[in-house]
């Protein structure tokens, strides 16, 4: 058996990608995500803090508990990401955009016949700053 060490860093990105994956199909408390992940509350919090900070994560709505202090659920922002697909043919290319605003999705599909390499990453790189510029707010 061969045994792996993480240094800090590693483990912190691991951590939070453990996290972030639960979180990408339901929502969840601190609470939860801690008995999910087997790791403890505090560690819970300053990882969810942190995708606060940084808008990957959002709160949603309280979740009633029986005793005490009700949890609180986190989801996934739907506004904190985009994506870029990309199809390269041997005559033509397209470049798709996917964009979740307020729960919605946006799509721009683009079509481009007898480009060059160059055009086409030239292409992309506009597109990636069309949407930073739209979307940096």
């Amino acid at each position: 058996m061969r045994t792996v060490t993480l240094n800090a860093a590693e483990m912190k990105s691991n951590n939070r990608r453990r996290i972030l994956e639960h979180l990408r199909t339901q929502s969840a408390s601190r609470a939860e995500l801690s008995r999910i992940t087997g790791l403890t509350r505090s560690a819970i919090s300053l990882i969810v803090d942190s995708l606060l900070q940084d808008k990957i994560l959002r709160e949603g709505c309280e979740q009633g508990g029986r005793v005490g202090r009700k949890s609180v659920s986190l989801e996934i922002n739907p506004d904190a990401f985009y994506s870029i697909g990309l199809s390269i043919f041997h005559r033509r290319y397209a470049i798709g955009l996917r964009i979740s605003r307020n729960g919605s999705t946006f799509r721009l599909l683009r079509f481009f016949r007898n480009g060059l390499p160059a055009q086409l990453f030239w292409k992309i790189m506009q597109m990636h700053l069309l949407l930073r510029r739209k979307h940096s707010a």
